[in-house]
């Protein structure tokens, strides 16, 4: 019954902590170049494909939000599928349109599924195996 109690008290204060801790993907700030594959429409930018001018590695725009002025630009975010297929979110912080180049910088992100989450889960089967004991209340006089 100690050991329940114990992960009834210690559980919600990790699960809270897994939920708020942030998950950055990919470096901080990178330099894009289009990768002349394909064809760029700034105005619909989605499938284009961007070469990082650091490490070389090309990059597959596979989501795209608009700032509101209709085409690729800065304060837009997109996402960026790297050849492993995992996929990074990221704020474009300036767009050179004749260029066509872009910096961007990674978004904090909060998992879907974080690691409070489990914690919980572990937390409902901790009390279906230890609360389910019966217990007897004597009453009191």
């Amino acid at each position: 019954m100690k050991k329940a109690l114990v992960l009834m008290l210690l559980l919600p204060s990790l699960m809270w902590l897994g939920m708020l801790a942030p998950i950055v993907h990919g470096p901080t700030t990178m330099i894009l170049d289009w990768a002349r594959y394909g064809s760029l429409i700034t105005a619909a930018p989605v499938s284009s494909w961007w070469d990082d001018l650091t490490t070389g590695t090309r990059y597959h725009l596979s989501s795209w939000v608009d700032n509101g002025d209709g085409h690729l630009s800065g304060s837009d975010e997109i996402d960026l599928t790297d050849p492993a297929e995992t996929v990074s979110w990221w704020h474009i912080d300036w767009y050179d349109d004749p260029g066509m180049r872009m910096q961007v910088t990674s978004l904090i992100v909060y998992p879907e599924f974080p690691l409070g989450m489990v914690m919980e889960i572990g937390l409902l089967v901790a009390v279906a195996y230890f609360g389910f004991k019966k217990v007897a209340i004597k009453p009191q006089r």
